[in-house]
């Protein structure tokens, strides 16, 4: 059962970084597998974690009140209502995932983000011969700089994390 359950997540991880499209798919997938196999019955890994989440959107609530755009804040909202969902989707309090898995399938996805940019940006050199694609915003076509930057900054934070932990690179 939790074999199904972690493909999704390394999926989702492996994808996060390549694609804002295919992520809710796997999200939506992990709340079908959440209902279909009854996680709710093995109850929510911390309730401190899940409250600190739910402190958060209603943060996030409240401050629509002094908000002029309330389209965009609504928005907002329900791109973060996720966060909701994945403290109680990833942890029952008798699951034991390989949650190191998931933090490696993230680093090739971000790792196959930057072979996508560099390539991207090396073709269109090669066409017009501009140097500048290289450089800032026409560097990355899949998302905007700073969320590439972001998964780049996070992919060496978990490289710092592997090292520091002594990660087994290679299994058996």
């Amino acid at each position: 059962r939790s074999n199904i359950r972690m493909y999704l997540l390394m999926a989702m991880s492996f994808f996060l970084p390549l694609s804002k499209f295919l992520v809710p798919f796997f999200l939506l997938f992990l709340i079908i597998e959440w209902v279909l196999n009854k996680r709710w019955k093995d109850g929510v890994f911390d309730q401190n974690y899940l409250g600190f989440f739910l402190l958060f959107f209603f943060y996030q609530l409240f401050s629509l009140a002094w908000s002029e755009n309330w389209d965009y804040g609504l928005a907002d909202i329900s791109a973060k209502l996720a966060l909701l969902f994945l403290p109680i989707l990833l942890g029952g309090k008798s699951d034991k995932l390989e949650f190191d898995r998931v933090l490696e399938c993230f680093l090739f996805g971000v790792f196959s983000l930057f072979i996508v940019n560099l390539s991207f940006s090396f073709y269109h050199y090669l066409s017009t011969g501009n140097i500048n694609h290289f450089f800032y915003s026409n560097l990355s076509p899949l998302f905007q700089v700073a969320y590439a930057s972001m998964y780049c900054v996070f992919g060496i934070l978990i490289l710092i994390y592997f090292h520091v932990n002594s990660y087994k690179y290679y299994r058996n």
